[in-house]
């Protein structure tokens, strides 16, 4: 559970929960949920299911695959926001459906997609380097490649939360003040799948970030190396880039990005699709005014998407708390349409920015469709006309390649894309936080959140010392007040502690002034702690939670004591000697690795298991020359524990 995510249980939870929690030694958990609050019951196994709880509280869970020419495919996405109580479906399935890459010149075109392929060998295992902080998951292919059967796993599919900045920010100041009043602000993390795959000279990220506010980011990096075959001696075609100012035209290309976006919101049977537009209507006191609007896109249709315009995909029978159909809004970023340049010369895939079609299960391609009864069918044959009520939103994104001399080598990776942004999914942020969540409709001329969603508070904590050893008897104690914001009256209710997204320690009791004391455990592991206490209210009250900045405490390592002993002390060569190696430390068992040396030549490597007590016999051959010799025994230490060596004497006796 992610600190914000503990943060809002915490407050939620009633005294009584936390209570039996606590005896239990578990953290405080939240009243049984209703069926619809379950994680969803995906139709994948657990090896293709992705369960994300983020940072902030929002969810994600979605089933993954590789699809031979799609590369990466998810299904069934499902999105829970931290203020909301259940999760909700978003989407049945989005993947790449087309790349067109057709060059200016005229002489090469490709679709990637369909005439090479995302999967099978295309599909590029992923280094940990290239997962940072993530998990890599296991892919099982099994595919022909030039006549011989091939079948094998890879890590191909990085998962991972990453920090994307500032999440949100309101300061309580009136207008012109320079007063320090109450200041909201956090930052936010994604959950990123993503998966690389090489096309020839091309190397691709296939990306989706899954945003703790609801959005979804399809995106596609391109990287890898200019290809040698696309150069021309005619500038007006692209971009010279080498020492030969005639020969070395590296010709610019588009990179025509089609996206399959099969909507399923909340779970709806019948969902609608809008298309916004603004024009001037007039002017008003101040400037011309913009008007809206709306026309219902109710049959299949291919559309472009000029300044000014977006659309919209409706679920009519979901209402939110506000009584709000909700939606989600396709929003484009910059998109160099191929089509408004070359027009119907262009591939059926890039001709136009978006088309809407029926969902039809053999419609799987933006162009050269390989699924029968389609088979070559584009979305220009999709577009036929028939009625939308389970929309399917084929999005285009283009990107116009002007080759630099800085793209080479490799080439500094280049993205394309578009956002699915949640339009009255939820009838506030889905990571509001505490003490605004009363805030709905049109605010007062400033907001005063000392008292406006409950009394305010403000959580501080101090230390008694900057840092500990492992396993000490005297470890540092925090001490914790809680204050409120506005008024004389002392807050009531227990503290926490969170070590950066790990929870330390649970229903710290405040006493009477609102202040509480914890000692930090002493099998504290070593290295920093970023230690902050969360304030949860009692019950009942009308107390608002809050947290402390975070204070660092360092934990060193601790001394280890090795001990070593011979016997038999005087032996012949060629017969095994017992060592009987012993190792102690503070904060219990202590566990690593031991390695045992004759001179300077290590005989024995072995493991100690916290079940070993500290202790471990080793029986060895001698067969070193006779002569007195030295036993060593070196225990390296680990996270907590510091290094130490023992050494015995033994004399080696001919035999």
């Amino acid at each position: 559970m992610s600190p914000r995510a503990l943060l809002r249980t915490l407050a939620r939870a009633t005294a009584a929960l936390a209570a039996t929690a606590l005896a239990a030694g578990l953290l405080v958990a939240l009243p049984s949920a209703p069926a619809s609050a379950a994680t969803p019951d995906l139709s994948c196994s657990s090896k293709g299911a992705i369960r994300k709880t983020l940072e902030a509280g929002s969810a994600w869970a979605m089933c993954f695959n590789i699809n031979s020419n799609k590369g990466l495919v998810l299904e069934e996405i499902w999105f829970k926001g931290a203020n909301e109580s259940r999760y909700r479906k978003v989407l049945d399935s989005i993947a790449l459906s087309q790349l067109n890459v057709p060059y200016d010149s005229g002489v090469n075109q490709w679709n990637d997609i369909t005439g090479f392929g995302f999967g099978n060998q295309h599909l590029q295992k992923l280094a940990a380097s290239e997962c940072p902080g993530g998990t890599r998951r296991t892919v099982e292919q099994a595919f022909d490649l030039r006549g011989s059967f091939v079948q094998r796993s890879i890590p191909a599919v990085c998962v991972n939360e990453q920090d994307t900045g500032l999440a949100y920010r309101s300061h309580e100041q009136e207008n012109q003040s320079i007063e320090d009043g109450i200041l909201f602000t956090d930052q936010g993390t994604d959950l990123v799948v993503s998966t690389i795959s090489k096309v020839d000279w091309y190397e691709y990220e296939v990306q989706y970030r899954f945003t703790d506010t609801g959005s979804i980011v399809p995106q596609l990096g391109a990287t890898g190396d200019l290809s040698p075959i696309d150069f021309v001696n005619d500038a007006r075609f692209g971009w010279n880039v080498g020492l030969d100012h005639t020969h070395d035209t590296s010709t610019s290309h588009h990179h025509n990005a089609v996206w399959r976006v099969d909507f399923g919101l909340d779970g709806a049977t019948n969902q609608t699709v809008e298309q916004y537009d603004y024009a001037q209507a007039g002017s008003g006191a101040a400037g011309p005014r913009l008007a809206a609007s709306t026309t219902t896109v109710s049959t299949e249709a291919t559309k472009q998407a000029p300044d000014y315009r977006w659309f919209r995909v409706v679920a009519p029978g979901s209402l939110n708390a506000d009584g709000h159909a909700r939606s989600y809004e396709i929003a484009f970023g910059a998109n160099d349409v191929h089509g408004e340049v070359v027009g119907s010369a262009a591939d059926p895939s890039a001709q136009n920015a978006v088309t809407f079609s029926q969902a039809r299960a053999c419609e799987q391609y933006a162009s050269e469709n390989l699924t029968s009864p389609c088979t070559n069918q584009s979305v220009l044959d999709y577009a036929n006309g028939q009625s939308l009520t389970d929309p399917v939103a084929w999005v285009n994104v283009g990107f116009h390649h002007v080759v630099r001399d800085e793209d080479q080598s490799p080439m500094p990776v280049h993205w394309q894309g578009f956002t699915l942004l949640p339009r009255d999914f939820t009838a506030i942020s889905p990571i509001t936080p505490l003490g605004r969540e009363c805030v709905n409709g049109r605010p007062d001329r400033f907001l005063d959140s000392s008292d406006l969603c409950g009394n305010a508070t403000r959580t501080t904590v101090s230390r008694s010392a900057t840092g500990q050893i492992y396993g000490t008897r005297a470890p540092v104690s925090l001490s914790i007040k809680v204050r409120p914001v506005d008024n004389d009256e002392t807050p009531t209710g227990t503290a926490n502690v969170l070590d950066g997204k790990r929870i330390v320690a649970t229903g710290i009791k405040l006493n009477a002034n609102g202040n509480a004391t914890y000692r930090l455990p002493s099998g504290l592991a070593a290295g920093r702690h970023n230690l902050k206490a969360v304030y949860s209210p009692k019950s009942g009250s009308d107390w608002v939670t809050s947290k402390s900045s975070a204070i660092a405490v360092d934990v060193r390592k601790a001394t280890s004591y090795a001990r070593l002993s011979v016997s038999p002390t005087r032996v012949e060569r060629g017969r095994k000697v017992t060592y009987a190696i012993r190792v102690s430390a503070p904060g219990g068992s202590p566990t690593g690795t031991l390695r045992l040396k004759i001179g300077s030549t290590t005989v024995k490597t072995r493991a100690l298991k916290g079940y070993h007590h500290g202790r471990r016999t080793l029986k060895v051959r001698v067969n070193k020359r006779p002569g007195g010799r030295t036993a060593k025994v070196v225990y390296e230490g680990n996270r907590n524990l510091k290094r130490s060596v023992a050494t015995d004497r033994i004399r080696v006796l001919p035999r």
